[in-house]
């Protein structure tokens, strides 16, 4: 096989632990792990064993809904990677683990360890790349929460732009009424000078809308005219 297309049932997905009955993708194509290019998992794992198949042609990596976010693992799984989308639900961590915890042991392990040399591509949320945490330079990011919870802050955006250093930037997210990618703290983790420099950058504010009686609608629309003529 040269392309995977893998959608598991949501009811075997087990968060933050593995069992026997875990739908794990790695074990599945093993028996492709010369020539896979291009994955696409839906409530998969992939299992942090000794044994673990390594694919050294696979490029395009694609996670919806649960997955767990091990940097290690997709590090040894795919160390040829370029192109990753995480979107439509958020990441796990192992068990045992805080979010934070989970972060700092992707890092420490890619200090120690290395990094994909370099990724092209990144769309997902930003909370995943941040727990993800790629220790490389990432040539284009787009970030959106694509419908899914994203908790993102001006600190994680830092951490993320810092670290990839993208040259090609594109955010989008639901425009709320006290946070915006217009506010001057946003603004200023956007262009703060970077190396390479960021070329192009592409903002998209989507506007939300409650109930069907207009009301809403005027409301939030309001709220875009006062963002984009009156950031605070």
């Amino acid at each position: 096989l040269s392309s995977a297309d893998l959608h598991f049932a949501e009811d075997l997905f087990v968060a933050n632990r593995f069992t026997a009955s875990q739908p794990d993708a790695t074990r599945l194509l093993q028996h492709s792990s010369n020539t896979l290019e291009s994955l696409q998992v839906c409530y998969g794992v992939f299992t942090a064993s000794r044994k673990m198949t390594t694919f050294t042609r696979l490029s395009q990596l694609e996670l919806q809904s649960g997955w767990l976010c091990c940097t290690p693992m997709l590090l040894r799984m795919a160390p040829n990677l370029s192109k990753i989308e995480a979107y439509y639900g958020e990441a796990d961590v192992p068990a045992g683990m805080s979010y934070h915890k989970c972060r700092r042991a992707n890092r420490d392990y890619q200090i120690a360890h290395g990094s994909w040399r370099e990724l092209a591509y990144y769309f997902g949320s930003s909370t995943n790349l941040y727990l993800l945490s790629p220790l490389c330079h990432i040539r284009t990011i787009k970030l959106d929460s694509c419908g899914g919870d994203d908790d993102s802050k001006p600190y994680m955006l830092q951490s993320i732009l810092s670290d990839t250093r993208p040259i090609h930037l594109e955010l989008s997210g639901f425009l709320e009424s006290n946070e915006t990618y217009l506010d001057p703290e946003w603004l200023a983790t956007i262009v703060k000078p970077r190396d390479p420099p960021l070329r192009v950058l592409g903002m998209t504010m989507k506007v939300f809308v409650l109930d069907e009686s207009g009301e809403d609608m005027v409301r939030m629309m309001g709220i875009a005219m006062v963002s984009v003529h009156e950031p605070t």
